[in-house]
Formats: C-alpha cells, structure tokens, sequence
C-alpha cells in the first residue's frame, strides 16, 4: 500500500469520480473522499493521512483553514491545493522548494494521479518545527488565506517576525534588520519553530512589494547564496576550462547514461558546446535519429545564446540595474512541456551546457537537486 489519501471539496460528482477511478486505476492507494471540510478534519484526527488533497473554497472552512489545522494534526503531510491559480511562475518556485503542490481545476486524472505520487514519495511538511522550504509555503498560506497577524519564527536564542495584513506581507524583523532584507534573512534559516499570532498588527509597513514578488525574490537571493556557499567549498577545485574538440563524446554520452540512472524519472540527457554547438555526449530513452540529435543541440545553442534570449538578457540588466560584466546573465532555465520538464544548466563557466529532459513524475525541487549532485562526474570529462 502506497499510503491513504484523504480529498476534500464540495463538489460531490467530482469526489465521487475521482474514488472511483482510484479504485480501478490504482488500488494501491487508500482514498478516502469528503464534501464537508469540518467532517473531513474530524476524520484526520481519527486516522491520520499520508496526503491531503482540498479545495480552496468550500463552505464551513475554507481549504487554506483546513490544511492549517491538519498540518497541526499531522506534522510532516503533504498538501495538495486545488485552485484556480493564476501566478504560475511563482506556483513552480514555491513547489520546487516545500511540500506543497498546486492542482488547478478541470485538471485530468493522470496528471492528478501524478501529484498524488509526487507527495506521497517526498512525504514532507511543517508543523510547529519547519525547515527551509517550509517557510514560502507558511507565507503563501497565510496570504492566500487573506490572514492578518504576526508570524513569530524562532532558531535557538534567534527570532524573528514576519507582520501580515489582510494577506499582504507589511512589514518583517529580523536580527537588528527589518523590512525586505529581514524577511529574505529568515528565508536562509535552516529549521527552526513558528507561532502565528493571528489578529496582531504592526505599526510599521516597511514592505511594499506583493507577496509574490518577495518569494520569487527571496528564492533568486537564496539560490545566489547556496550557489556562493558552493563555489566557497569548493574554491580549491581547478576551475573548468574551455570545453575543446578532443572531447571523448562517447565517454561522455556513457556519463550521460550513468546520469540517467540517477535522476528519478529522466528520459534524456546531453551535453552541448555553447560557443561551438558541438553535440558532447547524449543518451536518450526515446527513438531520436541523429538528426534530431543534432536538432537537440541547436535548441540549446539557441536557448542560451540566440539573439532574442541576448536581448532578454540586456532587458534584465537594464531592469536589475545589473552592469555588462562580458557573461551571460541567464544560467540556468525550467521548462514545461506538455509531456516532460526539461532542466537545463550552464557548466564549464558558461560554455557548456547540460539539459536533462524527464517525466511530468519528476518532482522539480529533487530534479535540479540531482541533477547538480551529478555535474562533478561530467566536469572532468569535458575540460
């Protein structure tokens, strides 16, 4: 038995739907479907769940409510949310990052059998303890849920808070610091124990971006300092050097299949010369001719060097108030096909790159985790 899911939302034929096609299509699952939130929440301190699916607006208690109160009940369960969610680019951040998920409505059952899978398998979450991830999944419920109040954090002798109004972020302290530079501080915090102090309002508004923009901005800051902290452990390392044409490209596709062992869900693997559009090293799953193989390369040439994707990087300069230091801005990109995800990254100090294509399966957070717990294999085989 994979694990039990509970689903909750006010649409009967929807949840009587879903159970039946869990009994045909995947017995191996527990599912267990409500209409009424507050019978459901009774029915999760009886017996707890593994994963909690739930509505957004439902009558009695509202499905931001529920997942509060279930999360006190059950520490470490994931969440899915079903909503009409209209920021996907945020929506993809805070998923690669906590433990909980986004599902909007008319969705098909394969690709909600999908996420169900997805949580069961990281079985991760936050109570009254969290952990790094944890906190953009805090403030995005308590915005969602247009909450007011203060969210005290603590770490050991260390507190922080963060203030809430009517669901917008207003103001933040944090170690002598405040406002945008506290609450991006406390997103570095690696654990820690929260309180929520609902009703209780702050004087001052020392934070005037949305909600949205402070994760995503908050995110972008954390991935510079663990990219930092990184490149600090490992400053002793020879840096990459020019990836050359002596390169071994049948060693490097052997990499490339090693690589595909060791990423849940993946399908294709290559590595392409950025300056020279050379094909390094591929292995694929999929019946690709050598001809789209070469078509492989040209699209990451073209993903990362072509004159439009220059011109986004100038604009983003521009925007950032960023100077033209000679290298390329845009290092790493997420894309979303109908069928898979593809991952790609600059290597080699930006004249190489690695793109690893998987399935829709292939939870996004563990997918670039891998895949970067595997470029030390690849480096060496290409300098």
């Amino acid at each position: 038995m994979k694990g039990r899911v509970v689903m909750v939302d006010d649409e009967e034929h929807l949840v009587w739907t879903i159970s039946r096609q869990f009994v045909r299509e995947s017995p191996d699952i527990e599912f267990e479907g409500f209409v009424d939130p507050v019978e459901a929440l009774a029915r999760i301190r009886q017996s707890p769940p593994n994963l909690l699916v739930t509505d957004v607006r439902m009558p009695r208690m509202n499905g931001l409510e529920l997942a509060l109160k279930a999360r006190e009940v059950v520490a470490n369960l994931p969440i899915i949310i079903i909503t009409a969610y209209n920021t996907p680019e945020v929506r993809q951040e805070v998923m690669r990052r906590g433990a909980i998920e986004y599902l909007e409505k008319p969705f098909d059952f394969e690709v909600f059998l999908a996420a169900i899978n997805r949580a069961l398998a990281k079985h991760q979450g936050f109570s009254g303890s969290i952990s790094l991830p944890m906190l953009p999944d805090l403030v995005q419920i308590y915005a969602l849920a247009n909450a007011t109040g203060a969210l005290e954090i603590t770490r050991g002798s260390e507190s922080g808070m963060i203030w809430f109004e009517r669901g917008n972020v207003v103001h933040a302290e944090c170690q002598n610091r405040c406002g945008e530079e506290a609450f991006y501080n406390l997103l570095t915090w690696e654990g820690g124990q929260f309180k929520m102090n609902a009703g209780e309002v702050s004087t001052e508004r020392s934070i005037t971006l949305g909600w949205q923009e402070l994760l995503m901005e908050g995110c972008r800051l954390l991935d510079e300092k663990l990219e930092e902290d990184w490149e600090s452990e490992n400053e002793d390392e020879p840096a990459a050097n020019h990836p050359n044409s002596g390169v071994n490209q049948e060693t490097v596709s052997t990499a490339c299949k090693e690589i595909l062992t060791r990423v849940d869900g993946s399908v294709i693997c290559g590595i392409v010369n950025l300056e020279t559009g050379q094909l390094m090293g591929i292995h694929n799953t999929l019946p690709f001719t050598e001809n789209l193989n070469q078509l492989f390369a040209v699209a990451a040439v073209d993903l990362f060097r072509g004159t439009r994707i220059s011109q986004i990087e100038q604009m983003t300069r521009a925007h950032r108030g960023v100077k033209e230091d000679g290298k390329h801005y845009f290092e790493e990109i997420h894309i979303i096909s109908k069928h898979h995800f593809h991952f790609a990254k600059t290597i080699c100090n930006g004249r190489a790159v690695i793109i690893l294509v998987t399935k829709k399966t292939t939870y996004i957070g563990r997918g670039w985790a891998q895949l970067k717990s595997v470029l030390p294999l690849l480096e060496p085989l290409i300098i």
